[in-house]
């Protein structure tokens, strides 16, 4: 049997007996032997056979005549095995820098909530012992003026304030009705607390609360003149209750409640 080409240019070229064994291809007009391998798909492999020889023609004047095959494969496996390794040791270090910054962030944020509760606590303390000073300054200037503490030392409390001064200590301050630092004349000078008591000594509706005040009923005798007049005084009679007699506490919290006026008790039916 003839040897058949797999590809001729024109039919012509095989014997006629042959001829239907060819299929003709529509891109290339060329005709192809019908066998189970595509005759194409045999050039392409022969041609990248012959491209390898020729690689390895080209190559073997490259390789030295001592080259060893297995210690060559060796070498190769060692050095794969040698830069996973080093990938290992890369990923393990950045796992350790990770569970390091992780760590340092705890300790920030515990160091901050150290932090917090110091000053919450700086805060309270700052708190009560400005308490203590307002409150034992108060109460001192209270019974000074001979002043019913127990009446008058929330109202007074309310007027007063600690700051601290240029060398960093507490200080007392008068504040006024609207929380501002009070001045006691047209240079700024500022209000004094024994001043500050003064004015509650003085005012028809804390004058009850201390002793020997025109306002006040612990000093005044029942037949006694009002401020400003020389007339006698009647009682001072509401639901039942004789606030000309009465203590100073019961009269002002009456005064606060609206039952009675401030100032003198005057006659009242």
């Amino acid at each position: 049997m003839p040897k058949l080409k797999a590809v001729v240019d024109s039919i012509e070229e095989v014997e006629e007996q042959f001829r239907p064994l060819y299929q003709q291809d529509e891109k290339d007009s060329k005709f192809y032997l019908d066998a189970d391998v595509d005759p194409r798909e045999i050039s392409s492999l022969r041609k990248e056979a012959a491209d390898r020889r020729k690689a390895l023609q080209e190559l073997k004047g490259k390789i030295p005549e001592d080259f060893d095959a297995e210690e060559w494969k060796r070498l190769k496996a060692e050095t794969k095995k040698r830069e996973k390794e080093r990938e290992d040791a890369e990923r393990e270090k950045q796992r350790r820098e990770g569970d390091f910054e992780a760590r340092e962030k705890k300790l920030v944020e515990r160091h901050e909530q150290e932090l917090k509760a110091e000053r919450e606590k700086a805060v309270k303390y700052q708190r009560q012992r400005d308490k203590a000073i307002m409150d034992d300054a108060a109460r001192a200037a209270i019974h000074s003026a001979k002043g019913r503490a127990n009446l008058l030392l929330p109202h007074v409390l309310k007027r007063l304030a600690v700051q601290e001064n240029s060398q960093g200590e507490a200080e007392l301050m008068v504040l006024d009705e609207h929380g501002d630092p009070a001045v006691a004349d047209g240079r700024g000078t500022s209000l004094s607390l024994p001043k500050l008591i003064d004015e509650f000594k003085a005012s028809d509706e804390f004058g009850v609360a201390f002793e020997g005040s025109g306002a006040s009923g612990g000093g005044m005798q029942p037949n006694a003149g009002t401020r400003g007049s020389s007339g006698p005084k009647g009682p001072l009679v509401v639901d039942g209750v004789d606030y000309s007699k009465a203590k100073p506490e019961e009269r002002l919290k009456a005064i606060h409640s609206g039952k009675i006026p401030a100032g003198p008790p005057t006659a009242r039916h």
